[in-house]
């Protein structure tokens, strides 16, 4: 069966290295929800244990989401850089965000997800969609 270029370009996601953030060398196997907190550790280049640490002394309950990092990411990390935002005419797409972005390491917030980009290629736990909508986004340097 062939498959048309509009069902192809429907199952195109960004590449993927599959990346914990060290959340099972650290011990916290039984943690859900821990995106932003894996990006955080990734993006960051911190441990899992320290990112976690850190959600935490910032509101975050165990097994459950992380809202609101904007100031946390902009206070702890001086050197991170604010890049995109949402609003509705200015989101991009993955796609056009790697595009745009093609390299450097960011930390990237989606409807109801995050996770770190590098190089174009996500580190993340699941496959991320070209066409999902960049809400924010973070430039971190080092």
């Amino acid at each position: 069966m062939l498959l048309t270029p509009q069902i192809l370009y429907k199952k195109r996601y960004i590449p993927l290295v599959w990346d914990d953030g060290g959340r099972d060398l650290a011990g916290f196997r039984n943690e859900a929800r821990d995106c932003v907190v894996r990006a955080v550790a990734i993006g960051g280049q911190i441990p899992y244990k320290d990112a976690h640490d850190l959600l935490t002394w910032h509101g975050r309950k165990a097994r459950r989401g992380t809202f609101y990092t904007h100031e946390l990411l902009n206070n702890f990390f001086p050197g991170c850089l604010m890049i995109a935002t949402c609003g509705p005419m200015s989101l991009l797409t993955i796609g056009q965000f790697i595009q745009e972005y093609p390299q450097g390491r960011y930390i990237v917030s989606i409807r109801g997800h995050a996770l770190t980009i590098i190089n174009g290629i996500a580190y993340d736990m699941s496959e991320t969609g070209l066409r999902n909508k960049v809400r924010a986004s973070w430039r971190m340097e080092g």
